[in-house]
């Protein structure tokens, strides 16, 4: 290892401790109130709790385990900071960063599992249409199998494991590894969010509707946004040189695209909790608005025709913006002109033959 002589006071000062330490904490609070808001907007809804709902509290459990890990990481391990400061001032962190790196891609590809099958379970549940099912199958099976072939190939990549930590032994490309393993997440994405598209499309109801139901489908999407950064991230950095300078970007983003599927599964279920929000603002609003009796008695005949007018689009746009999941669609129905869909308490059904306008 280099000599920490040869480099400038201000290059071994510099530290993205402060970062990692921050975006972690914003996670934490993030996801804490989008499963709680989850939560609470299933009850206001009267919703039936399902497997999905399971997946989402396991992946919070893992997303919490990775943020942990970052936060210990800075204390214990040294992450932000260049190895050469690390081994000047703590060289007993060095190898307890190896045993992090080690451990992070492990829970990284468990954590990415649950709230991406939080949202294949939503499509399940809401279309019938067999080719989409079969998709929606053959994505959990890339997701499953992707899951395990990382983790059998996280055991299989340094003889001894120790290697992390002591640099004894060989190891695959390690940088090819953390590279590619997240990729298929990508690809998964990228086919979550174009699948519900042509069928959404087809639905005989107004394009108001259609563009509510895939912007609702779309929320699940947004941790690609995060995933694509990461993997352009890894990509670019060399995570075996400068090892706790460059874990400080690998811990950071893998930090954000956990908490990003989480908080993504979450918010197509917030709708209800959205409607009750907004009523008792719209409730408080016109208790506070009370004016002149003289001039609301001169425009009430004009008031009346405005508020019911008002009243009618109200009740359209509600009707209109149900999230998918809360909004119950037959698929098969739909598809097929049959009338026999029904919806559960908090539910609509979108009906073949209702053009809603």
């Amino acid at each position: 290892m280099a000599s920490a002589t040869k480099f400038s006071p201000g290059y071994l000062q510099e530290s993205q401790q402060g970062t990692i330490l921050g975006v972690t904490v914003l996670f934490i609070i993030l996801e804490t109130l989008a499963v709680t808001f989850r939560g609470v907007s299933k009850l206001i809804g009267r919703l039936n709790w399902g497997w999905d709902d399971a997946l989402i509290v396991l992946g919070f459990i893992l997303c919490t385990v990775i943020n942990g890990c970052s936060i210990a990481d800075v204390h214990h391990g040294g992450v932000g900071l260049h190895i050469q400061r690390v081994a000047k001032e703590s060289p007993e962190k060095i190898p307890i960063q190896g045993k992090f790196m080690f451990a992070f891609p492990l829970i990284y590809f468990a954590a990415v599992v649950p709230p991406k099958m939080a949202i294949i379970y939503l499509y399940l549940s809401v279309f019938t249409q067999k080719p989409f099912r079969v998709i929606c199958y053959v994505v959990t099976g890339i997701m499953i199998g992707n899951w395990i072939g990382t983790t059998v190939a996280s055991f299989l990549s340094c003889q001894p494991l120790s290697y992390y930590w002591t640099q004894e032994g060989t190891c695959f490309d390690i940088n090819s590894f953390f590279r590619w393993g997240g990729f298929s997440n990508i690809v998964t994405d990228v086919i979550m969010m174009v699948l519900p598209m042509p069928v959404v499309w087809e639905l005989h109801a107004s394009t108001r509707l259609k563009l509510g139901i895939l912007i609702t489908f779309l929320l699940g999407s947004l941790g690609l946004i995060a995933s694509v950064i990461r993997f352009v991230k890894f990509y670019v950095t060399d995570a075996q040189k400068d090892l706790t300078w460059a874990g400080g970007d690998l811990v950071l983003w893998t930090v954000v695209e956990c908490g990003g599927y989480l908080i993504a599964g979450c918010l197509p279920t917030y709708r209800p909790l959205a409607r009750f929000v907004g009523r008792k603002l719209h409730l408080t609003s016109d208790g506070s608005s009370g004016g002149d009796t003289t001039a609301q008695h001169n425009t009430s005949g004009s008031s009346r025709r405005q508020t019911s007018k008002f009243q009618r689009m109200v009740n359209t746009t509600d009707d209109e913006e149900d999230a998918i999941g809360l909004v119950s669609v037959s698929q098969g129905n739909v598809l097929a002109g049959k009338h026999d869909a029904t919806g559960g308490p908090g539910q609509i059904v979108v009906n073949h033959h209702i053009d809603v306008r």
